[in-house]
């Protein structure tokens, strides 16, 4: 089951309006072979064509994902792939050495929400496949856009898209984030530590994108983490990557 787009562990369900047909990652288009030559697809190493979550390159043997994407998985269970904007061909299968998740991740909230996944060897760079840099600056305007891309549900059917996806994402700032959220059952406050984006109706993540990257100039800036149901006009809630800059480079040296 691709739980992976959750709010506080629960499945959650969507509608989309529109012609779910034409809908992407959601709301996205097709990602061009160039776009995320960091983009990493964690699938299990017992079922190579289910991908259940998504990751990014930041080194020569380490990715960056979401903490709760290893949730019942051990490392041995997990292969990344990377060097293809295709789930269903292509690129380049490294297994999993190891995973660190945050000393202070919690699963029920969702905080500190972030894992580093050890491949074994080294990845092999070339044109499709290269790290992403970490943002490490502490703050993003809001209104600042962002490109966000993954492999999640395209519409209520479960569809998922063969090609990689992409969308343009708009950040909002942390105090609207919460009031965004205030009306519904998830109401919580979003720490410093965490970011959001918001754009319309029909256009944000959905399950199958979390532990994705989120990249404003070249950099990473953000995870995907959590959301209500899949863009129906609430906040998408993301790891703030800044905050977390130290501690990810302590671990990767």
């Amino acid at each position: 089951m691709m739980f992976l787009y959750i709010v506080k562990l629960f499945v959650i369900s969507w509608i989309i309006q529109g012609d779910a047909q034409e809908s992407r990652i959601v709301g996205g288009t097709d990602a061009s072979e160039s776009l995320a030559p960091y983009q990493v697809s964690l699938r299990r190493t017992d079922r190579l064509d289910y991908h259940f979550c998504a990751g990014s390159i930041i080194s020569e043997n380490w990715i960056l994902t979401a903490a709760h994407c290893k949730e019942g998985k051990e490392a041995d269970q997990i292969t990344a792939v990377v060097g293809t904007n295709k789930l269903s061909s292509g690129g380049d299968h490294y297994e999993i050495n190891k995973i660190i998740i945050h000393e202070n991740f919690e699963a029920e909230v969702l905080h500190n929400d972030i894992a580093l996944c050890q491949i074994k060897g080294e990845f092999n760079f070339n044109d499709r496949v290269q790290p992403i840099r970490l943002g490490s600056r502490s703050y993003i305007r809001p209104g600042s856009r962002c490109i966000l891309t993954g492999w999640g549900f395209t519409d209520n059917h479960f569809t998922v898209p063969d090609t990689l996806q992409v969308l343009t994402v708009t950040v909002l700032s942390n105090r609207r984030c919460t009031e965004k959220l205030a009306p519904t059952r998830y109401s919580t406050i979003i720490q410093k530590n965490q970011m959001c984006t918001l754009n319309r109706e029909s256009e944000g993540a959905c399950n199958g994108d979390s532990g994705g990257p989120l990249v404003r100039n070249g950099k990473q800036v953000g995870i995907v983490s959590w959301g209500i149901a899949c863009a129906r006009g609430f906040p998408d809630v993301f790891v703030y990557v800044p905050a977390y800059y130290n501690w990810i480079n302590e671990h990767i040296q």
